[in-house]
């Protein structure tokens, strides 16, 4: 059986948008990261800028791919700036460790020990919500309507029960969870990870957090959570 409950999360997320914008212009990315280096140099060693904050804030400007194709277009100063923001934020990613994350994804981790579960987000009160679930190879092994549900904050579990009642083996599946808009067109809802940072992994000049048995970029990072 599954189950499914709301949930109230904090999250400790950088206003990096609000940074970039400047006197009604968006700050280009040059500038951020200018920016940026000098907070670091300059802050107040009695209030340092929150580990949290600082990576949420990286990990919403840049991910790996975004560095690498800002090193073929910026000179070498800019590119100075760029690794350095880089080798911050890798150091800074162990601080992460025991701490719980939320990542945008559609593929989640069934164990043999825990429920699978999925987080999402509604808008507005939904009469319905359909889950969906696929394996690997893309069939569908189990779906369930929901009842009724409150805008907010929400987690689905799956204990790994197929539409036949069997249990489903171990491994990567991937969820869709899909209601209807004030038109009565069927939408798609995102779906969120959350979960505890087990380790770091060091690949392409990059740090990848271990979820789940599964590694994320910190580009992946949307809330670092509280407590």
């Amino acid at each position: 059986m599954s189950t499914v409950s709301g949930v109230q999360n904090s999250s400790s997320s950088g206003g990096i948008s609000t940074i970039m914008q400047a006197n009604g212009k968006a700050m280009g990315k040059e500038d951020f990261l200018k920016l940026l280096i000098t907070q670091l140099k300059y802050q107040s060693p009695l209030e340092p800028m929150k580990n949290e904050q600082f990576v949420t804030q990286l990990a919403q400007f840049s991910s790996l791919e975004e560095i690498q194709n800002l090193n073929e277009k910026f000179d070498q100063s800019t590119r100075s700036n760029v690794l350095m923001a880089q080798s911050i934020g890798n150091s800074m990613a162990t601080t992460l460790i025991g701490r719980k994350v939320k990542i945008q994804t559609d593929q989640f981790q069934l164990s043999k020990a825990d429920e699978m579960e999925v987080h999402y987000t509604l808008s507005q009160p939904q009469d319905h919500v359909t889950v969906e679930v696929y394996d690997s190879a893309g069939n569908m092994v189990a779906s369930e309507i929901l009842d009724a549900q409150s805008s907010g904050d929400h987690v689905f579990k799956w204990n790994g029960e197929d539409k036949e009642g069997a249990e489903a083996s171990a491994g990567v599946y991937k969820v869709k969870i899909k209601t209807t808009n004030s038109d009565k067109k069927e939408v798609d809802i995102p779906t969120y990870l959350v979960g505890e940072v087990k380790g770091v992994q060091y690949s392409d000049g990059g740090a990848y957090l271990m979820i789940g048995g599964k590694k994320y970029g910190i580009g992946d990072v949307l809330e670092v959570m509280k407590g």
